[in-house]
């Protein structure tokens, strides 16, 4: 996943499809936001912040995945989450996909994003 845009407080975080299913159709996507309180670029960059094991994981909950016909392009999902800690904290964000067989693993995490 990726940042795709940041106003008012808020993040739009975008994705693309998984490049395998498992063998079902994906039905939704579960959005995972991952942040450390007091985290800044600065900071991290140096190992002076909180670290990992101070984050924070929160279900953002879910998106309804929307069908391709064959051969199309996949599509682009995105959605809006927030709003975010006015103090300075480290956002990274993870997708999971779902269908019959359950919810697959989660991507790569998308990159840090700072408040």
């Amino acid at each position: 996943p990726w940042i795709e845009e940041s106003r008012d407080g808020c993040l739009n975080v975008a994705w693309s499809p998984p490049t395998t299913d498992g063998g079902f159709p994906v039905l939704a996507y579960r959005i995972r936001m991952r942040k450390i309180l007091g985290a800044t670029p600065f900071n991290q960059w140096h190992g002076m912040g909180p670290s990992h094991k101070h984050a924070q994981w929160i279900d953002m909950g879910t998106v309804q995945a929307e069908s391709c016909e064959e051969g199309e392009d996949p599509l682009v999902y995105d959605a809006w989450v927030g709003p975010l800690e006015s103090t300075s904290c480290e956002y990274r964000f993870q997708i999971h996909a779902l269908n019959k067989a359950g919810e697959g693993e989660g991507s790569e995490l998308s990159d840090s994003h700072y408040t």
